[in-house]
């Protein structure tokens, strides 16, 4: 069988958000759905003409990794900008339930430290998921 690789800067994004949403320690249907929609509207996804699928398989792909090995593969395929959007991605699926675990907060720094995140850029992230948590 034919071994799949984080390929394009788009991999290495949804890759990132697939760890983001696994790192409480499993994956909803709901949350493959989100993955989808984000894609959806992303123009990074443009080219992928089944979202769904393409998310299961790169739910797939991760899933025989360790996330560190993950994790610096999107280091080395992400422009600093595009490892910005991962990490906001990554952040704005952890909050979506509106409560964050130890285990996500732990990714989160973790990630932050693997995409050489700046904490001025981690501190505007968590202000904007503040921000669009409103009620």
């Amino acid at each position: 069988m034919e071994e799949k690789h984080i390929e394009t800067p788009a991999d290495a994004v949804m890759a990132v958000a697939v760890l983001a949403v696994q790192s409480d320690g499993q994956i909803q249907e709901a949350e493959l759905d989100r993955l989808a929609a984000l894609a959806n509207i992303n123009p990074l996804f443009e080219a992928v003409a089944d979202k769904r699928a393409y998310v299961q398989g790169i739910v797939a792909l991760v899933g025989g990794q360790p996330p560190e090995t993950v994790l610096s593969k999107a280091y080395r395929m992400l422009p600093s900008h595009l490892r910005e959007s991962a990490y906001a991605w990554a952040a704005e699926l952890v909050e979506t339930d509106d409560k964050v675990t130890d285990a996500e907060r732990a990714f989160m720094e973790k990630l932050r430290r693997a995409l050489d995140i700046s904490e001025p850029f981690k501190k505007q992230v968590s202000s904007m998921m503040a921000i669009l948590k409103r009620r």
